[in-house]
């Protein structure tokens, strides 16, 4: 028989892991210059966004009101109603809960609805003369 010998080789792991990596500093600082750009991006989406939620919130009181049959449509807010109790699903106000939110500030402060404008009455005011109707004969006197 023959002896064979096998030879056996210890490998440290901490000196192959640091062997094979490759050189974080540059990519840390590339990484780093990257977060930075993309968190910039994202706080100015964000200013962004915020400001358009304040204009749309702006502009859906302004509607609201406008579809107030109050006397002064700003006093809807006295009652603590938010606008988004007034939308409908499709995100538009919604007339019935306006009416709703009407009657309730109507009850609860007693606030004046707006006055319906009277419908014009033609027996009123001051009235032109009327000119005489001519006549075919009276086209041709000179």
């Amino acid at each position: 028989m023959t002896d064979q010998t096998i030879e056996t080789t210890t490998i440290d792991p901490e000196a192959t892991m640091t062997e094979t990596t490759p050189d974080t500093d540059d990519n840390t600082a590339q990484g780093d210059d990257e977060a930075r750009r993309y968190r910039k991006r994202a706080q100015a989406a964000e200013a962004e966004r915020d400001e358009l939620q304040a204009q749309l919130a702006v502009l859906q009181r302004r509607s609201i009101e406008s579809a107030s049959d109050l006397a002064k449509p700003g006093s809807l807010w006295l009652t603590g109603i938010e606008p988004a109790e007034l939308l409908g699903d499709d995100g538009h106000p919604d007339a019935a809960k306006i009416a709703a939110a009407d009657a309730a500030a109507v009850e609860q402060f007693g606030l004046a609805r707006k006055q319906q404008p009277l419908p014009p009455d033609p027996g009123q005011g001051a009235r032109q003369s009327v000119p005489e109707p001519t006549t075919f004969a009276d086209s041709f006197k000179i």
